[in-house]
């Protein structure tokens, strides 16, 4: 059964579909790091982040993605301070 070949063998399995779609194959540390990563840039709540990575808790995420989900809070920040910049502009003019 096709389920049970990919529940015993995750790692088979993205190795193959790597190679069938010709991306490039890292491993599943990798292949899970950048899903992660993807998903907080995409600005997919952590809930739901810690849930598709299989984590029984969102600090679990929170606390290995560290380094992503600060850069994507930074950048929030500065898409906000751009928004208010070009209101003052636009208010003063």
């Amino acid at each position: 059964m096709v389920t049970g070949y990919l529940e015993k063998n995750r790692y088979t399995w993205l190795q193959i579909f790597c190679e069938r779609e010709n991306l490039p194959f890292k491993g599943l540390h990798n292949f899970r790091q950048a899903l992660v990563t993807n998903l907080v840039h995409e600005r997919t709540d952590i809930a739901t982040v810690s849930g598709i990575v299989g984590h029984s808790n969102p600090n679990i995420t929170l606390g290995i993605y560290t380094h992503e989900i600060k850069e994507a809070t930074a950048r929030g920040c500065d898409t906000i301070s751009n928004l208010l910049k070009e209101r003052m502009e636009k208010s003063a003019s």
